[in-house]
């Protein structure tokens, strides 16, 4: 079976004869998934083509720094903090002192910045294998007793380089989830985790909650993409909730998402309880299900409270599709169950159809998991139209990180589901879909 051509852009078109409708073609290589054994390691890989730019004119340092300022800055991808504010204390970091793991951090923010200035050219993979040997000189963090401001530098150049990787998603990009393990590992060694919130810098709360809201996301991307072996350290050593008096919305949001990954039942081999009963399993899914339905987000008229509120309806919708597919798969057909089942599916289609309401309210959506959500829920031309309408939006802003990644593997879905409605056998459940076609890419998707 060949290998899929890379993927190059959204390549959904407006049809002349019938306005506002798009078309997503279904190519040789969806045949040939749909058709074929569902082995990942046989059906084609799909890639974002990486574009080298070979007529770039190299930059400053002081270009690049403030060009990480001004504007790169607000393309690392976090949640709760606004991302110049995390740039900021980046920076503060790499000018704090003149060391070695200090230098690794303005090394990783010059080679970041440059990426996002002008794409993937010398002076960008320049900068970033200098920041990888001076990240590989500073000492490794071996015991608690490494300080916090160490501790802070590692993890800063770790997550920079991370970001490096992800921010364009393309075929060369696998080495992310081994950076991300170097920062998990730091902040395990130094149980920043543990530190009293009292205790807490601004600047340490902004890089937890960045760690943070990128390992929840690891593991649930880790739950589906099954084209390699999970990396031994994704699941079973995780970040657990950082403890706030006064969490915001996108913390709640972030520790619910978390827990919801937790309760699937194909992680049960990766956690302390693996021997929960499914009844207890169905119980945890319910009330995770009733918290987040009691979750009030009020002014929706406001950008930042609808985007909160897509979140809460994406992670409602994945975890009430989980709860549908155990139900179904349960062999007990009481009438009880019956009535729960059809109690669950009728708050499913309320929760999608507020979602899709929300949709043309958004000008742009930096954050790519509710929108691949909610994009795996689009079955008819208008749905489809109004997430690809919120793609589109979303990539003329310059700040934001490729969606090409999402945009693939959303069209490779809405083309496995097109010709399914041919087949009359067995339909796939809820995560056999998903992981199909989330296992169809050749690097792993991290959807922050």
């Amino acid at each position: 079976m060949g290998m899929a051509p890379p993927y190059s852009g959204i390549k959904s078109q407006k049809n002349s004869n019938h306005d506002g409708l798009r078309i997503v073609p279904v190519q040789q290589q969806d045949m040939e998934v749909h058709y074929s054994t569902r082995d990942t390691n046989i059906t084609p890989a799909l890639d974002v083509v990486m574009e080298f730019n070979p007529d770039v004119m190299d930059l400053s340092e002081e270009q690049l720094l403030s060009h990480f300022q001004q504007s790169a800055s607000r393309a690392l991808p976090i949640f709760g903090h606004d991302p110049t504010e995390l740039g900021n204390t980046l920076i503060r970091i790499a000018l704090s002192e003149n060391t070695p793991s200090a230098g690794a951090v303005h090394k990783a923010i010059l080679a970041f910045s440059s990426l996002h200035a002008h794409g993937v050219h010398s002076q960008a993979m320049e900068l970033k294998i200098s920041a990888l040997r001076a990240l590989a000189a500073m000492p490794r963090p071996k015991d608690a007793n490494i300080s916090c401001i160490c501790a802070a530098q590692h993890i800063a150049a770790g997550m920079l380089l991370c970001c490096f990787e992800i921010h364009l998603s393309s075929c060369s990009s696998a080495d992310w989830r081994r950076y991300f393990h170097g920062v998990k590992e730091v902040v395990r060694t130094a149980r920043l985790e543990e530190v009293p919130e009292p205790d807490r810098s601004p600047g340490l709360i902004v890089m937890l909650d960045w760690v943070r809201y990128h390992d929840v996301h690891m593991r649930f991307i880790q739950l589906h993409w099954h084209r390699e072996p999970p990396l031994e350290f994704s699941m079973s050593s995780h970040i657990g909730a950082i403890q706030k008096q006064d969490p915001s919305m996108e913390t709640i949001l972030t520790d619910l998402l978390d827990q919801v990954i937790m309760s699937v039942p194909t992680l049960a081999k990766f956690q302390s309880v693996a021997d929960i009963s499914d009844e207890e399993q169905r119980n945890v899914q319910q009330t995770l299900d009733v918290r987040l339905r009691s979750l009030k987000i009020s002014n929706t008229m406001h950008t930042e409270a609808t985007v909160l509120e897509l979140y809460r309806l994406s992670i409602l919708i994945y975890l009430n599709r989980i709860r549908t597919q155990r139900s179904l798969s349960t062999r007990a057909a009481t009438e009880t169950n019956q009535q729960s089942r059809a109690e669950i599916k009728s708050q499913l289609q309320n929760h999608i159809d507020q979602a899709f309401f929300l949709l043309p309210k958004l000008k742009i959506c930096t954050q790519q998991f509710p929108i691949f959500i909610l994009g795996c829920e689009a079955y008819s031309d208008d749905q489809r139209a109004r997430v690809l309408d919120l793609l589109n939006r979303t990539e003329k802003i310059s700040d934001t990180r490729s969606l090409a990644q999402a945009c693939m593997l959303l069209e490779a879905m809405w083309a496995r589901d097109d010709l399914s409605v041919l087949d009359r056998g067995a339909k796939d459940s809820y995560s056999q879909r998903f992981s199909s076609v989330v296992s169809r890419a050749r690097v792993a998707p991290t959807f922050v």
